[in-house]
């Protein structure tokens, strides 16, 4: 069954908005229904639920430990199990900022290389346990899965990355063809490893965003650990998902090359919406009455991006999603 958190988090830099009214598990949207007269009837109020609504004057700190630590997340997979944080919202709503924060401000910094500096914290004090870590990025830009970490030099000197394919294998996992896994035996090689795939990321300027992701950034860290005198390996990853950006077309007004990557932006972020859903009925319906009814069924194959997270949304595996918003 999938353990699933959800938390948002509002900008700490925007005004607040007189139409949402913030606690400390739910968002409550107030919006005032206007008759075709255009007479004001009784407002109308939708309620969102969270695992936690976080303050605005939370620092990347705060937010990193209750995301990531608090919920017990990070010891998990140094236990075994594949966890997965991901941000989502809409452009501009400050995912990049949270997942990846700020360049060369140590003050700043996202979860990722926060959660690389506990892992290997963590690691260090094991002594029992032959430890190996990897790193891996994969970039999805319109529907096409690219390996950041591995340029190949073209003809005319420019870098290009190679394609990777997503395969489905044996018991539904899903397997990469053409992915670097690079092997990092310590935190500075590993933090240095996630600084040079996030500055090949594809980027754009829009009239929502002046520096817009144009594709979903996976950050993931393959960790295996033996036991000494055992033969047993336990397997695990971390993916640390930032998604590109909801837009509006309509508002946005994006044409050319930007409306087709908001198209295939909006459609990828539809199909992990029906993954998400379908993983938490099966966990209302699991121990239920319901519970002898036929398996639900997942729609994974529909997108790079639920193919890639395939076995780390569902099953046993933990996942915390972060609602960014204005």
């Amino acid at each position: 069954m999938a353990h699933i958190k959800v938390f948002a988090r509002p900008r700490s830099d925007v005004t607040p908005s007189d139409f949402f009214i913030l606690s400390d598990k739910t968002i409550t949207a107030q919006f005032s229904e206007v008759g075709v007269t255009g007479s004001t009837h009784h407002p109308i109020t939708y309620d969102f639920q969270f695992s936690q609504v976080f303050d605005r004057s939370l620092t990347q700190e705060q937010v990193f430990r209750r995301v990531a630590v608090d919920s017990g997340l990070l010891q998990q997979f140094i236990q075994g199990f594949n966890a997965t944080i991901f941000a989502y919202g809409q452009t501009a709503s400050g995912k990049s900022f949270t997942v990846e924060g700020k360049k060369h401000d140590l003050k700043n910094l996202g979860i990722s290389q926060r959660s690389l500096s506990y892992i290997y914290e963590c690691l260090e004090q094991r002594k029992d346990a032959n430890i190996e870590i990897q790193i891996s990025y994969i970039e999805i830009y319109q529907e096409a899965a690219y390996d950041l970490l591995n340029p190949v030099q073209g003809k005319n000197g420019a870098s290009t990355f190679p394609r990777i394919a997503v395969r489905e294998g044996a018991r539904g996992m899903s397997f990469f063809q053409n992915l670097s896994c690079i092997p990092a035996p310590n935190e500075k090689i590993a933090q240095q490893l996630f600084a040079r795939a996030v500055s090949n990321r594809q980027v754009a300027e829009t009239s929502a965003n002046l520096i817009s992701s144009r594709s979903h950034g996976i950050f993931t860290v393959y960790l295996t650990t033996q036991r000494v005198q055992s033969e047993t390996k336990t397997f695990s990853k971390l993916h640390i998902v930032d998604l590109a950006g909801s837009e509006r077309v309509s508002k946005t007004k994006a044409s050319g090359k930007v409306l087709r990557e908001a198209q295939s932006i909006n459609l990828s972020l539809h199909y992990l919406e029906q993954v998400i859903l379908a993983l938490q009925l099966e966990q209302r319906l699991c121990g239920s009455e319901k519970a002898h009814v036929r398996k639900l069924h997942i729609p994974y194959r529909n997108s790079q991006l639920t193919m890639i997270l395939r076995d780390s949304l569902g099953g046993n595996c933990v996942t915390a999603m972060i609602k960014s918003s204005p």
